[in-house]
């Protein structure tokens, strides 16, 4: 006989998901990156150097080649799904904590970003996304000649 933990407030945490999603609350963060029907959304840190953005996503047990990356009108978009664990033929899923199907980010790129060349590596559950800045115009001296 197998013993099953039953959590009573889960059903609290599920309504608030549920309500958050419908009034698209996400939690009270506002952060509209998150795709409204995703099923989770990958963290993402994104840090700025004097030449560069990079965007560190996390999305451990995603093949690289499951993860697409889309860049339109100065919009990125990062999506892809996480498949469900295996359990084979005798085994039981006890406990599924971690988020699992589709997954949604979309970032809005300053006017800084050259979007011709960015580049994506993903290694070790982390897809690395740098977005090189564009080198600001320089001055120009215009010569004014007469008529």
């Amino acid at each position: 006989m197998s013993m099953n933990r039953r959590d009573p407030w889960n059903i609290f945490d599920q309504l608030q998901n549920d309500i958050n999603r419908a009034f698209d609350v996400r939690g009270g963060s506002g952060d509209a990156s998150i795709g409204a029907t995703s099923d989770w959304s990958p963290v993402v840190d994104i840090v700025e150097y004097p030449d560069k953005f990079v965007l560190l996503a996390d999305i451990p047990g995603v093949s690289v080649g499951d993860v697409d990356l889309s860049l339109e009108n100065s919009v990125l978009s990062l999506q892809g799904i996480r498949q469900a664990v295996a359990t084979g033929d005798d085994g039981t899923l006890k406990r599924a904590e971690r988020a699992r199907g589709s997954f949604f980010r979309r970032f809005v790129l300053p006017d800084t970003a050259s979007a011709d060349e960015v580049t994506a590596t993903g290694k070790d559950g982390v897809v690395e996304i740098v977005i090189p800045k564009a080198q600001p115009a320089k001055p120009k001296k215009i010569t004014v000649r007469a008529d």
